[in-house]
Protein backbone atom coordinates (compact mmCIF):
# COMPACT_ATOMS: atom_id res chain seq x y z
CA UNK A 1 0.00 0.00 0.00
CA UNK A 2 1.85 3.02 -1.34
CA UNK A 3 1.05 6.43 0.18
CA UNK A 4 3.79 8.33 -1.64
CA UNK A 5 2.61 10.87 -4.20
CA UNK A 6 6.00 12.28 -5.13
CA UNK A 7 8.05 9.19 -6.02
CA UNK A 8 7.15 6.53 -8.58
CA UNK A 9 7.16 2.95 -7.40
CA UNK A 10 8.05 -0.05 -9.53
CA UNK A 11 5.11 -2.38 -9.12
CA UNK A 12 6.76 -5.66 -10.03
CA UNK A 13 4.57 -8.71 -9.59
CA UNK A 14 3.24 -7.93 -6.13
CA UNK A 15 -0.29 -6.67 -5.56
CA UNK A 16 -0.20 -2.89 -5.43
CA UNK A 17 -2.54 -0.18 -4.16
CA UNK A 18 -1.74 3.52 -4.45
CA UNK A 19 -3.22 6.13 -2.11
CA UNK A 20 -1.10 9.16 -2.99
CA UNK A 21 -0.62 11.70 -0.22
CA UNK A 22 1.91 14.51 -0.16
CA UNK A 23 4.80 14.58 2.30
CA UNK A 24 4.47 17.12 5.11
CA UNK A 25 0.72 17.47 4.48
CA UNK A 26 -1.38 16.02 7.27
CA UNK A 27 -3.59 13.17 6.16
CA UNK A 28 -7.17 13.87 7.19
CA UNK A 29 -9.37 11.48 9.11
CA UNK A 30 -11.26 10.94 5.84
CA UNK A 31 -8.05 9.93 4.02
CA UNK A 32 -7.07 7.64 6.88
CA UNK A 33 -10.55 6.10 6.78
CA UNK A 34 -9.85 5.10 3.14
CA UNK A 35 -6.34 3.82 3.87
CA UNK A 36 -7.40 1.39 6.58
CA UNK A 37 -9.71 -0.82 4.46
CA UNK A 38 -7.13 -0.74 1.66
CA UNK A 39 -4.61 -2.21 4.11
CA UNK A 40 -7.20 -4.71 5.36
CA UNK A 41 -7.95 -5.81 1.80
CA UNK A 42 -4.26 -6.29 1.08
CA UNK A 43 -3.83 -8.31 4.29
CA UNK A 44 -6.46 -10.75 3.08
CA UNK A 45 -3.98 -11.76 0.36
CA UNK A 46 -0.86 -12.05 2.54
CA UNK A 47 1.86 -9.92 4.13
CA UNK A 48 1.61 -6.19 3.48
CA UNK A 49 4.09 -3.36 3.16
CA UNK A 50 2.62 0.06 3.92
CA UNK A 51 5.07 2.62 2.61
CA UNK A 52 5.74 6.26 1.84
CA UNK A 53 8.97 8.07 0.94
CA UNK A 54 10.66 7.77 4.35
CA UNK A 55 8.28 5.56 6.33
CA UNK A 56 7.95 7.99 9.22
CA UNK A 57 4.59 9.71 8.93
CA UNK A 58 2.07 8.92 6.19
CA UNK A 59 2.57 5.17 6.31
CA UNK A 60 2.67 5.21 10.11
CA UNK A 61 -0.58 7.19 10.28
CA UNK A 62 -2.24 4.78 7.84
CA UNK A 63 -1.06 1.79 9.87
CA UNK A 64 -2.37 3.41 13.07
CA UNK A 65 -5.69 4.09 11.34
CA UNK A 66 -5.88 0.41 10.40
CA UNK A 67 -5.25 -0.52 14.04
CA UNK A 68 -8.21 1.65 15.06
CA UNK A 69 -10.66 0.64 12.35
CA UNK A 70 -9.83 -3.07 12.62
CA UNK A 71 -10.53 -2.94 16.35
CA UNK A 72 -6.94 -3.69 17.39
CA UNK A 73 -6.70 -0.31 19.17
CA UNK A 74 -9.45 1.58 20.99
CA UNK A 75 -7.67 4.93 20.97
CA UNK A 76 -5.29 6.84 18.75
CA UNK A 77 -2.70 6.69 21.54
CA UNK A 78 -2.94 2.87 21.63
CA UNK A 79 -2.71 2.64 17.84
CA UNK A 80 0.31 4.92 17.68
CA UNK A 81 2.03 2.94 20.46
CA UNK A 82 1.53 -0.27 18.48
CA UNK A 83 3.01 1.29 15.35
CA UNK A 84 5.92 2.76 17.35
CA UNK A 85 6.66 -0.70 18.76
CA UNK A 86 7.21 -1.94 15.21
CA UNK A 87 8.84 1.28 13.95
CA UNK A 88 10.30 3.45 16.74
CA UNK A 89 11.37 6.16 14.24
CA UNK A 90 7.75 7.21 13.63
CA UNK A 91 7.21 10.97 13.53
CA UNK A 92 3.58 12.06 13.76
CA UNK A 93 2.73 15.73 14.04
CA UNK A 94 0.16 17.03 16.48
CA UNK A 95 -2.20 17.57 13.54
CA UNK A 96 -1.74 13.93 12.47
CA UNK A 97 -2.42 12.74 16.03
CA UNK A 98 -5.59 14.86 16.09
CA UNK A 99 -6.74 13.28 12.82
CA UNK A 100 -6.20 9.85 14.39
CA UNK A 101 -8.09 11.00 17.51
CA UNK A 102 -10.97 12.07 15.28
CA UNK A 103 -10.95 8.70 13.54
CA UNK A 104 -10.85 6.86 16.88
CA UNK A 105 -13.82 8.88 18.14
CA UNK A 106 -15.76 7.85 15.04
CA UNK A 107 -15.07 4.17 15.76
CA UNK A 108 -15.35 4.32 19.56
CA UNK A 109 -18.69 2.53 19.58
CA UNK A 110 -17.21 -0.32 17.52
CA UNK A 111 -14.01 -0.74 19.57
CA UNK A 112 -15.53 -1.17 23.02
Amino acid sequence: VDLCAELPCARGEAAYAALPALALVTMTAAQLKVAAPTIDDALSRGPVLVCCALGYSRSAAAAAAWQIISGNAATARDAIAQVETARPQVVLSEAQRLALDELAATYAHVNR
